[in-house]
């Protein structure tokens, strides 16, 4: 369907305000033609007035003084000037005296013909006659309108165009900016209209209030995102424990069915490796208990994975239980790899937390760096007025940056199969949720990877603050 294409405000302004100028500048041509006219008009009567006394005085003093052949000459050089019709002096009694011209022109309707009476003594002795040709004075009077005209168009169509100019820098433009600036789905639109200096007031008035309107729009359209986002957000986390859900109830009941076999699996394990002679097969009854252990400690992770953690909130120095959780884990990452373990801290910081959810926290680091090859953790403690923060630091391969993002997600591992649930972190992070705390993954510089945990800080006490001393 083709759209049919509407006037344009510049266009309509423009449309009427030049058929006002013509019909103005009309108006101003007919109105200057009569005034010509009738100026023109009257010099020439006035002129045959002039000349027609003065023939009246020269045909008097010919009659006085019987002269006619004089007078007769006066009235043929009459006769024959420019635009003289018709020339005749008269006697009282019709004795034409003199006569020049055209006769039969003298009552055509454009001429103009003055009669003026020869008197002597106050008594009427005769009559003289003059008509001049008014054709002369009509050309000029239609030349003089066509030159006005000429010019009246000329000026209509300066006046036109400079109208057209005007309305279009000051209503035209502004209005067609305001137009194009009110969008509300540019963004990067700015919110104040750039209008230039001296617009209409009127212009100025529109524009703030498209103003307002755009702002109005920018922050309902930001709500809604916003709203949007916290939808998207609420079905994610509600499909995600809905999930966990679903992975608690089949933990729950592998679990039941598992830990049994499981239990007297790892229990005939480690009495075969005790009760056997043979060193090789005693070996292969630990193998058999590890990887019963490990199966057992899989299980475990799902139910503690599907379960909401039970944490006992309580207040605890958080150097000391770092130090303390070291020394217990030490021996076992040393076997996989870590031989130096650092602690910077500046004595005590107490904290709000789970004294057992912090130790299973700190052994998933630990065992996480372990496994990806580092030899070397770095542990630093900050405690200030709002909060405790731990940093553990390792030099092991460090995460790729696609995974950064995913990595407190859970059953997402980059390990190799077989090798982890991907739960630890995920259980590190609901750990720490649970006592008011948080764990991220800071960015490195040096490619390592730097670990995060924040714990809610507890008062110091009178005496623990003159032990500090």
């Amino acid at each position: 369907m083709v759209r049919q294409r509407r006037i344009t405000l510049s266009g309509l302004i423009s449309l009427y305000a030049g058929g006002a100028l013509v019909v103005l500048a009309l108006i101003l041509g007919v109105v200057m033609q009569q005034s010509i006219s009738r100026v023109l008009d009257d010099a020439l009567r006035d002129k045959a007035g002039a000349l027609a006394r003065q023939l009246a005085i020269v045909s008097l003093d010919s009659v006085l003084t019987y002269d006619y052949g004089t007078l007769e000459r006066y009235v043929n050089d009459l006769g024959a000037g420019r635009d003289m019709v018709y020339v005749r002096v008269q006697r009282e009694d019709g004795e034409l005296l003199a006569e020049a011209g055209n006769r039969e022109r003298a009552g055509d309707s454009s001429v103009i013909t003055i009669a003026e009476p020869v008197n002597l003594a106050g008594r009427d002795i005769g009559e003289v006659l003059v008509a001049y040709d008014r054709r002369a004075v009509d050309q000029t009077v239609g030349l003089l309108t066509l030159a006005g005209l000429v010019g009246l168009l000329v000026l209509t169509v300066i006046l036109f165009y400079l109208l057209r100019q005007l309305l279009r820098e000051r209503l035209v433009e502004p209005v067609r900016a305001l137009a194009n600036s009110v969008n509300p789905m540019y963004s990067d639109a700015p919110l104040a209209m750039p209008l230039k200096q001296n617009v209409p007031e009127e212009i100025e008035q529109l524009a703030e209030m498209f103003s307002r309107l755009q702002s109005d729009i920018h922050r309902h359209i930001d709500e809604l995102e916003q709203a949007n986002r916290l939808a998207r957000s609420a079905t994610a986390r509600l499909c995600q424990e809905q999930r966990l859900a679903t992975i608690g109830q089949m933990a729950a009941g592998l679990a039941h069915g598992l830990n049994t076999p499981l239990g007297n699996i790892i229990g005939y394990a480690q009495q075969g490796s005790r009760e056997i002679p043979d060193e090789r097969g005693a070996h292969r009854f630990q193998v058999i208990e590890r990887q019963a252990r490990k199966c057992s400690q899989i299980v475990g992770d799902l139910l503690a994975s599907a379960r909401a953690p039970k944490t006992v909130i309580q207040r605890l120095d958080l150097d000391n239980l770092v130090r303390s959780t070291v020394t217990l884990i030490r021996p076992v990452i040393r076997d996989h790899g870590v031989t130096t373990v650092e602690i910077n801290s500046y004595g005590p910081c107490w904290v709000y937390g789970d004294v057992s959810g912090l130790e299973q926290i700190l052994f998933n680091l630990f065992n996480n760096a372990a496994q990806a090859g580092a030899t070397a953790l770095q542990l630093t403690l900050q405690c200030n007025e709002d909060e405790g923060v731990l940093l553990v630091q390792d030099n092991g391969s460090g995460i790729d940056n696609a995974h950064r993002k995913k990595i407190f997600e859970p059953f997402f591992t980059t390990k190799d199969a077989g090798t982890g649930t991907g739960l630890g972190l995920y259980l590190c992070r609901t750990l720490l949720q649970s006592m008011n705390g948080n764990i991220e993954l800071v960015e490195d510089t040096a490619g390592q990877t730097l670990f995060r945990l924040q714990l809610p800080v507890a008062e110091t006490r009178t005496s623990e603050k003159a032990n500090q001393a």
